[in-house]
Parts: structure tokens; C-alpha cells; sequence
């Protein structure tokens, strides 16, 4: 995700800014096909079920808990 800032000088840049859970958060998530919990990938992009092999991808810094939508780690890799 990139996040474009104006600087005083009215320059403009982008920065590259990580997506972040709350730790709290992350250890109370579950995957809703097996109930196991989750891991953030490497990316910080989205969080990973390593029993159901699905990743749950964050959309605006929300992860989208939803089976339909989760993505097969073996389609990825």
C-alpha cells in the first residue's frame, strides 16, 4: 500500500506504508472453515490458515475473513 503525502513545500511523495494488525487482534482471529488460528504472511498482506492451506487477504487494513473469498496457497505458490 502506498500513501501519497503533500510535504510543506508542496512536493508530493509516496511512501511505502505496511499493513499492520493489532496483535490482539491476530490472536483472537480464527479461520472460519477449520477455526485454527492464523498467521500474517510475509507480505503483511494477508493472513494465512496453514491447516486449510487459504490465505485471507487485507483490504484496506481489514482482513476479509470470508472462505469464498480466501485464496489457495497451492494456486499461489
Amino acid at each position: 500500500m502506498f500513501v501519497t503525502c503533500v510535504a510543506a513545500t508542496g512536493k508530493v511523495h509516496k511512501e511505502n506504508k505496511k499493513r499492520m494488525i493489532n496483535q490482539e487482534l491476530l490472536e483472537i482471529l480464527a479461520c472460519p472453515q477449520c477455526k485454527e488460528g492464523v498467521k500474517i504472511n510475509e507480505k503483511g498482506d494477508g493472513l494465512v490458515c496453514e491447516k486449510c492451506r487459504l490465505l485471507y487477504e487485507i483490504r484496506d487494513d481489514i482482513p476479509v475473513m470470508l472462505v469464498d473469498e480466501a485464496k489457495s496457497l497451492d494456486d499461489i505458490e
